[in-house]
């Protein structure tokens, strides 16, 4: 369908399969109605609700999911400042699509190319990746829930940063004078596979809301993307 709803007819006279659809609404409910009830919402958000449940059913840890929901999109503005040729870093870590942690801010050192100020901003990026993995898994660690230790995605759109931090760091004229530090420590969580870093077109990159201009049609869809609305369309 136009929507991209494809629909699917039952077997005949196969009950297994209405069982397991009739299991999955009854679960959708009963997430839903409590949800409802607690925030003392009217009844006509129910299908907002569903839509919520739905999406927390499918963030929910298990054997299929190879990724953590936790996603971090990472992206650095080149010579943001030129009057002191400073560059920006800026990145968002989602959970769900919705954004919980952010920033937009001056790198304090003078970057000699893109790539350098992506592996600037990666490093920074990586670093706020670490502590949140660890304030989490605390928290479901002392709750009783299961520890999720799948690796983060880290999502970078320079193809070359993200060569050097799988491959390892590669030294040439255009990346010797950067220090390896910037390399070493994102590297070792990619060894260790707390992270997994993978090459986004810059299009769809929602970093990008915090280190450049954008258009209305661009800037929607990745306000969008990160989870925030505005109160008139909730």
């Amino acid at each position: 369908m136009s929507v991209g709803i494809t629909v699917e007819h039952p077997v005949p006279h196969v009950h297994t399969q209405n069982g397991l659809a009739e299991s999955l609404i009854k679960r959708l409910q009963y997430i839903a109605r409590p949800l409802i009830m607690r925030t003392k919402l009217p009844v006509t958000v129910w299908g907002h609700a569903i839509l919520h449940a739905a999406t927390l059913i499918r963030l929910r840890p298990s054997a299929d999911h190879k990724h953590t929901p936790y996603q971090l999109a990472i992206d650095a503005g080149y010579l943001s400042d030129p009057h002191n040729a400073k560059s920006q870093t800026g990145y968002v870590f989602t959970y769900g699509d919705t954004a919980i942690s952010w920033r937009s801010q001056k790198q304090t050192l003078v970057a000699t190319s893109s790539n350098h100020a992506e592996v600037i901003a990666l490093h920074e990026a990586s670093k706020e990746c670490r502590w949140l993995r660890s304030v989490t898994q605390h928290i479901q660690g002392t709750s009783g829930l299961p520890t999720d230790k799948n690796p983060t995605i880290l999502y970078e759109d320079n193809a070359a940063c993200v060569t050097q931090m799988k491959e390892g760091y590669v030294k040439s004229d255009r990346t010797k004078h950067i220090p390896p530090k910037f390399f070493s420590f994102t590297q070792e969580l990619e060894r260790n596979k707390e992270v997994d870093i993978q090459y986004i077109r810059s299009s769809e990159n929602v970093a990008d809301l915090f280190t450049k201009a954008l258009s209305t049609s661009v800037f929607k869809k990745h306000v969008r993307s990160i989870g925030m609305r505005h109160l008139r369309d909730i």
